[in-house]
């Protein structure tokens, strides 16, 4: 069942790339015992809230859908597959472990230091800490003590010009 689920959840996932896997199912309350997840097509679910809004997906769909969206790194303008709403990290921490959360935010750091154009990495392949440079012509690595160039990023390379 657990499998089903989530190949459901994929085959709309990539049916609807770029969209709400389920549009316009919105409503505020189920209205008839016949209605069911939009996932697994469970009759006996509790519908997820978001934002005081009842949504067609059972908690256990929606919980796989984050899941799966955080462990293939898709957390940049993470959205409700039901309502397309952009969810915040105080809505994902009622969904997910604290594991999958560490993992998102993780995640969503490596995004803002990818997004900096300061960021460089420490060069050693061991270590690879991200390392802010400020203008600085060298940085030092505080895990690892190497020194970096603050302009190329490369190991500290003196009055040496950057190489292109």
């Amino acid at each position: 069942s657990d499998v089903y689920k989530r190949q459901r959840l994929e085959t709309l996932l990539s049916e609807n790339e770029g969209r709400s896997p389920l549009p316009n199912l919105v409503s505020t309350a189920r209205t008839s015992d016949d209605v069911s997840c939009k996932v697994c097509f469970s009759l006996d679910y509790e519908p997820v809230m978001i934002s005081g809004m009842s949504h067609q997906i059972c908690r256990e769909c929606f919980q796989t859908y984050l899941e799966t969206q955080v462990n293939n790194g898709q957390v940049e303008g993470l959205k409700c597959p039901h309502c397309n709403l952009q969810l915040n990290e105080e809505m994902l921490k009622r969904f997910l472990s604290t594991e999958v959360m560490g993992k998102y935010r993780r995640f969503m750091q490596n995004l803002a230091l990818s997004k900096d154009k300061r960021t460089k990495y420490c060069p050693k392949p061991q270590c690879s800490r991200p390392l802010l440079a400020n203008g600085e012509n060298t940085i030092r690595c505080p895990d690892c003590e190497t020194e970096v160039c603050g302009k190329c990023g490369r190991a500290a390379h003196g009055k040496i010009p950057c190489e292109k």
